[in-house]
């Protein structure tokens, strides 16, 4: 079966300008994993917030868990901003298209997203072994996720660079 999708594939490359649709589908299909993954990966983040806030509230400290609400929060809206971001779709007779190079743009811009999500999950790990580190760095970076996440939106919806 494989040998045979392949082949159909290589015989649909033949057709002009199909080719190129294939591979910017492709690129789409790397783009919802990523953010699916992303989204998986501020899941997990939010988890360890959640299990220092509890253990700070149980030994009655309930300002800190507070403050990390907020952040849990700002994970939280870019965790649906991502499930629901445009995918760069066209379809092959649409009106908007997305180029291929506008496409690896935002792969890019994807592969820094993972970059800063991976930032805030170092962060969580460090706060969860000392709950008094201070959350600006937290701040900062979270708020650059969401700056990241507007500059792909505003890529893709203007369908330029």
């Amino acid at each position: 079966m494989g040998d045979n999708d392949s082949l159909l594939r290589d015989l649909a490359r033949l057709i002009p300008g199909y080719g190129a649709y294939l591979d910017q589908e492709s690129r789409r299909v790397d783009d919802r994993i990523t953010r699916e993954f992303l989204v998986k990966r501020l899941a997990d983040c939010k988890s360890k917030l959640d299990g220092v806030g509890k253990r700070l509230a149980e030994s009655g400290n309930f300002e800190m868990p507070l403050k990390l609400e907020k952040l849990r929060d700002g994970m939280d809206l870019a965790q649906r901003r991502l499930a629901a971001a445009v995918e760069g779709y066209a379809s092959w007779f649409g009106e908007r298209t997305v180029d291929a190079e506008l496409l690896g743009e935002v792969a890019q811009l994807d592969a820094n997203l993972v970059s800063l999500v991976d930032q805030l999950d170092a962060l969580g790990e460090r706060l969860a072994e000392d709950p008094a580190l201070d959350l600006t760095e937290f701040k900062q970076l979270l708020d650059l996720l969401h700056k990241r996440i507007d500059r792909r939106n505003e890529m893709i919806q203007s369908g330029s660079h």
